[in-house]
């Protein structure tokens, strides 16, 4: 995992770019953050996750019925927002690609867990 701190007042999009590489699977990002609340430029990042066949997932949680993001504009394979009713929106090709585990679990622990075959 590789992480990238706030310079000023905004997540350096070049940075996160530039730590792509060939071991790289996904990139994740949040269209706002938590706090201090800086936007992300997603369709940059987008695009260069697009170029070198990384799966880009944004987590909108922040931002969902604020601003507007565009999943095929931006190029976004996932997209979460944490709302009542949890939402997770997945491309065609990326959610087709998924199975479930027998027996496993998600991060959180709850039963029904997915992986997505390499």
């Amino acid at each position: 995992m590789r992480l990238v701190s706030p310079r000023g007042d905004r997540i350096p999009i070049d940075a996160m770019v530039s730590r792509i590489d060939a071991r790289t699977r996904v990139v994740t990002a949040s269209t706002v953050t938590f706090a201090p609340g800086f936007r992300t430029e997603v369709d940059r990042l987008g695009r260069a996750c697009r170029e070198r066949g990384v799966f880009f997932m944004v987590d909108a949680a922040q931002s969902c019925g604020v601003l507007s993001t565009d999943v095929a504009a931006s190029q976004i394979d996932g997209l979460a927002v944490l709302r009542p009713r949890k939402v997770c929106w997945g491309s065609t090709a990326w959610a087709s690609s998924i199975v479930p585990v027998p027996g496993g679990t998600d991060a959180a622990g709850l039963s029904g867990a997915f992986q997505r075959p390499m």
